[in-house]
């Protein structure tokens, strides 16, 4: 098993962040810096802080496989410009062919410090993220342990997931793979939701959440494979794709159920 991709808890049990950005290998500096560069340009001193996160400042990167992962925080409201986003993502992609995707994910100062519905962008500033401009406001965000609590925050809503992919499969026929690809990586973390407290670590990292996973549901391990594989060699076959979404999914929300029930929030 790949540990070195798990995040490990210290004394007391709080999630360990191993984003440095000496990390960040010098393959991946430049495209990281565009689109740095390209947030400064565009929000100006709006742009409160900006942030590297998933497998890039933790040097897992992977070429063609690893995307760009950022977070900004914004002074003001909060009115993300698809048209932007798809113009930067193009840009990177025929200059950097290696990289796979960029992900722009925008939140509003002060709210990201204290909203509820926010919890999930302040775990991940706390735990899987670096501060490459502005004020870092990681320190400010109390350090999460990976319990059916988080498990619930991040991934407890895995039906309204379903939903959704469903429905955007119909709307839209032709990112039919991209869905696929968000789904499937959705299944696989929520699998690995039910498991963290157990295994007393954290990782968004998905080879690392099928194997854990599979480790205490061997039975679904096959199903979970398959998911994998979707993952990473998208279709659009939706038949295809119903023929793993559906039976996994439906399992998920069963044992979701039953493993998150022991806590207040419920699901």
């Amino acid at each position: 098993m790949p540990a070195c991709k798990l995040l490990k808890t210290d004394s007391e049990g709080f999630i360990l962040n191993k984003s440095k950005p000496e990390n960040i290998q010098p393959l991946w500096a430049k495209p990281v810096q565009e689109v740095l560069e390209a947030h400064q340009k565009r929000f100006t001193s709006n742009l409160h802080s900006f942030y590297l996160r998933g497998s890039i400042p933790q040097g897992l990167a992977m070429e063609n496989i690893s995307d760009i992962d950022s977070i900004a925080i914004i002074r003001g409201t909060v009115t993300p410009d698809f048209h932007w986003i798809a113009k930067l993502r193009k840009v990177i992609k025929s200059r950097y062919s290696f990289v796979k995707d960029i992900d722009c994910q925008f939140f509003p100062y002060p709210e990201i410090l204290n909203h509820h519905s926010l919890l999930s962008c302040r775990f991940n500033l706390r735990h899987l993220s670096i501060c490459l401009h502005g004020e870092d406001l990681s320190q400010s965000i109390k350090a999460f342990k990976p319990n059916r609590q988080l498990g619930f925050y991040l991934h407890g809503n895995i039906i309204e997931v379903l939903e959704n992919a469903k429905r955007q499969f119909i709307k839209d026929p032709a990112s039919s793979q991209l869905t696929c690809i968000w789904i499937m990586k959705r299944l696989i973390r929520t699998g690995f939701a039910l498991v963290m407290e157990r295994e007393r670590a954290y990782t968004r990292d998905l080879t690392t959440c099928y194997e854990v996973f599979s480790k205490y549901y061997p039975k679904q391990k096959s199903m979970m494979a398959q998911a994998l594989d979707l993952a990473i060699y998208p279709i659009d076959d939706l038949k295809k794709i119903s023929a793993v979404i559906d039976p996994l999914g439906d399992w998920l929300i069963q044992e979701a159920r039953k493993v998150f029930s022991g806590n207040s929030l419920g699901l």
